[in-house]
């Protein structure tokens, strides 16, 4: 009679089920929640995108700001004033430290971030009293400073600073940073301006500090 071997073959675990395990031997079960790989894949998805879109909203703010400068500089062209306005800056660097400390934000890394601000504000300034100086100035209906573009400034300056304190720049990974940096060269092109004009803004950024 011919002898039956019977061969019992053990059950293979898919991949998704051993990565699963192996992710849930490295936590406490006892007080971290079951996730499945899908749910964390997906909830790794959803924070990378907030992420990602909050520092958009950080670059479209900063952008907004940067595209009053060719008024800024209008007004001051016909009314014969100076690009540099030392009393003014003086005034826009308190107003930011002040609001720094509502945001729950370092004063002095938040001014050092304005500083910066107000320097590619100048060299937006300067390029259209460049421009107008070679090819004339023809007039066109710029904003009013005083009465429209700096209430505009402060208010985008607050938004600024909301959005820094919720994005929290400080926490983010060498990865991130290549992200937001690629982000911000790319996203601010207000005329008037070049890359190497737009880098000291991301080291000002990260140097921002609760």
């Amino acid at each position: 009679m011919a002898s039956v071997c019977v061969v019992i073959k053990k059950p293979v675990m898919s991949i998704q089920v051993l990565l699963s395990t192996m992710i849930m031997m490295t936590v406490n079960i006892s007080t971290t929640p079951f996730y499945s790989l899908k749910d964390k894949v997906s909830l790794s998805l959803h924070f990378i995108a907030k992420e990602e879109g909050s520092f958009h909203t950080l670059v479209h703010l900063m952008d907004q700001r940067l595209s009053y400068m060719k008024d800024v500089a209008a007004y001051k062209w016909v009314n014969k004033l100076p690009i540099e306005d030392v009393q003014r800056e003086e005034i826009v660097l308190a107003k930011s430290m002040s609001a720094a400390g509502q945001f729950g934000l370092d004063s002095l890394s938040t001014r050092s971030f304005f500083e910066t601000q107000i320097s590619l504000a100048k060299t937006i300034q300067q390029f259209w009293f460049d421009q107008w100086t070679r090819e004339g100035f023809v007039t066109y209906d710029y904003a009013d400073l005083k009465t429209e573009i700096r209430p505009a400034l402060l208010e985008l300056g607050d938004d600024i600073l909301k959005t820094i304190a919720e994005l929290q720049p400080w926490q983010f990974g060498r990865g991130e940073k290549r992200q937001a940096k690629r982000l911000l060269l790319k996203e601010i092109l207000v005329k008037g301006q070049k890359k190497r004009d737009r880098l000291p803004l991301y080291t000002a950024i990260f140097k921002i500090q609760p």
